[in-house]
């Protein structure tokens, strides 16, 4: 065969020559380690590719350069070439030396845009050695052809890519099992800091997806989070870097430092199916952990207050404690072991629940000496209790009525649980006051009143957050049934914020105590006002929110590969096919076209 035949042959079979070139880089980048076969792959594929260069701008000459296919062919070595180029710029070895071991989104984001491009170059390269295979056509034809496909596949490309960094998904199990609840949201926008979130998981395990749907959620809620998922099997030095040897570990690392300890950092699992449902719980709380001070919250003992455990879980505070170490507080008991009422410990905040029994002189005189040092107190107290608190209330002109309210507009039995909608204008009350009614009311099962007079002390600003509902009244007959003379309608003080003008004191008054126990705490908006009262008072913006859990229900599974094929489907191979059907479609008409105007 002479040398001229060789060359015919190979200008003849260039499309399969660069083809080859693909599978050959194909090949190699899949290799983990830099063996002889990887360097024997990629000298194959380099000289190859350089042969096909040659023989592109030798063989083709005059009038050939004009055609379709050669700039179809030009494209695709040109496409090759930058492909090549992306796929070495993101790679391993290169990569440490630009952006070392730099974690930042931004270096995360460049590389994860790379690895775009230099799938959408080998992609792009692909559709175009095959569509030089089969279009003999006009230059000008080819190369707008050309021009638009790419135009679109960049365009689709760009848009999936758009939609993975700044994620938006309509959950559409039952329970909304993967996105987090609407309070969660709230809590997550508040974060400040950075926040990087590190899920080690294999890209095919089942649990992978799960977990990314949510951290997607929790990323879309909040751009300062961020989060990367690594193969402790596959990667196991960046897996030893992090002190991680267990496949379900969740790592959450934030960028500021406490003194002298490093960046703040904390982790938890989740290992299987049933995790998944405490997922969104330990996700948020974590993050709200390392993203701001702890704070040291007490309940006072030793007045038959309510506790968080007893033998009837209703009338127990242990849904109201569950979501205040949810939020990663240190929560304790201010007994003696803590020195009370000797001294006070350093507290952000004392809670006095459903005390029946009064408090000693001495526990009295170390609550008020804390109050008027800038401390802060929650008083939730009933009607029927023996406590006084009017060394608190005193000193603001205000007295507590030991006298159950009635209304009308009290849930059966009886008139007695109040339910309001009735707030004052307060930073604790801000979101009821805007709310349609159905979605503002609270339950006061049994709550007294304040009663206060003209004479006010200037050094506290006094806030009646909470007040009945204006069909209220005191049944002084105690009939249970309203005398319209004698027993006059209004609205009436049930709910008190004092913040002192001289100091960082603040205290809470509410005149009932039961709407915070179990039986009642999930009725209406309890929880939150609950909650959003606790927040205030600790002045933590972070515990207004209501760390939710997750119900289990059906949902599709796919497996590693099934998964692997929709990404790929979605991603190259639907828009390429429609971009095909299109630059056919079009090709056909404007044949038809042609022949019209020839005949």
């Amino acid at each position: 065969m002479t040398v001229e035949k060789l060359i015919n042959l190979g200008k003849q079979q260039l499309n399969a020559a660069l083809l080859a070139v693909l599978l050959l880089f194909y090949v190699a980048s899949g290799f983990s380690g830099k063996s002889f076969a990887y360097l024997m792959l990629l000298f194959l594929a380099a000289l190859l590719y350089v042969g096909c260069g040659v023989l592109l701008y030798t063989t083709f000459k005059g009038a050939d350069k004009k055609n379709g296919h050669f700039r179809l062919l030009q494209l695709a070595y040109w496409l090759m070439l930058a492909a090549v180029f992306f796929y070495t710029a993101q790679a391993d070895a290169v990569w440490q030396k630009v952006a070392g071991e730099s974690v930042q989104t931004f270096y995360e984001r460049l590389r994860q845009i790379l690895q775009i491009l230099y799938f959408t170059g080998f992609a792009t390269a692909i559709v175009t050695l095959l569509l030089s295979m089969a279009v003999k056509t006009e230059a000008r034809g080819a190369t707008q052809a050309l021009v638009t496909g790419g135009g679109l596949l960049v365009l689709l490309v760009a848009l999936n890519y758009w939609a993975h960094i700044r994620p938006a998904s309509v959950d559409m199990t039952l329970m909304r099992r993967f996105s987090l609840s609407a309070d969660s949201r709230e809590l997550l926008r508040g974060i400040d800091g950075e926040i990087k979130v590190t899920a080690f998981y294999p890209f095919f395990s089942e649990m992978y997806r799960d977990v990314e749907l949510m951290l997607r959620d929790a990323a879309a809620a909040n751009a300062k989070i961020s989060y990367t998922f690594i193969d402790p099997l596959r990667e196991k030095n960046l897996a030893d870097e992090k002190k991680v040897d267990r496949i379900g570990t969740i790592l959450l690392e934030a960028a500021e430092t406490e003194a002298g300890k490093g960046p703040r950092s904390t982790r938890f699992e989740i290992l299987d199916e049933d995790a998944i449902k405490r997922f969104e719980r330990e996700l948020v709380s974590n993050i709200l952990q390392i993203s701001g001070k702890r704070k040291n919250i007490y309940y006072s003992q030793g007045h038959e207050e309510k506790s968080v455990s007893g033998p009837f879980a209703d009338d127990t505070i242990a849904i109201l404690d569950e979501n205040l170490r949810a939020l990663r507080h240190h929560v304790k008991q201010l007994t003696p072991q803590e020195g009370f009422p000797g001294k006070m410990p350093e507290a952000d905040a004392v809670l006095i629940i459903g005390p029946r029994r009064d408090f000693t002189l001495a526990e009295k005189t170390q609550l008020k000496k804390y109050f008027d040092a800038g401390g802060k107190i929650l008083v939730a107290v009933d009607p029927e209790s023996a406590a006084d608190f009017s060394f608190l209330l005193g000193p603001l002109k205000v007295k507590l009525a030991k006298e159950r309210l009635h209304s009308d507009y009290a849930l059966p039995p009886g008139k007695t649980t109040l339910q309001s909608a009735n707030y004052s204008e307060h930073a604790i009350t801000a979101p009821f006051v805007k709310r349609p009614e159905e979605r503002k009311l609270t339950v006061f099962p049994g709550a007294g009143y304040f009663e206060t007079g003209s004479e006010t002390n200037a050094d506290y600003d006094i806030n009646y957050f909470v007040l009945s509902h204006f069909t209220s009244w005191v049944d002084t007959i105690r009939n249970g049934m309203r005398d319209d003379k004698k027993e006059p309608l209004a609205s009436f003080k049930i709910g008190l914020a004092a913040k002192a003008k001289n100091n960082s004191g603040r205290l809470i008054f509410l005149t009932d105590s039961d709407f915070m126990v179990n039986r009642y705490i999930d009725m209406q908006q309890n929880k939150e006002l609950a909650l959003r009262t606790i927040a205030w008072l600790a002045e933590d913006e972070k515990l207004t929110g209501i760390v939710a859990g997750k119900y289990d229900d059906e949902k599709v599974k796919l497996t590693g590969a099934k998964d692997t094929v929709i990404f790929h489907l979605f991603l190259y191979i639907y828009p390429g096919l429609i971009l095909l059907v299109g630059y056919i479609v079009v090709r056909n008409k404007k044949r038809r076209l042609t022949e019209n105007r020839e005949a």
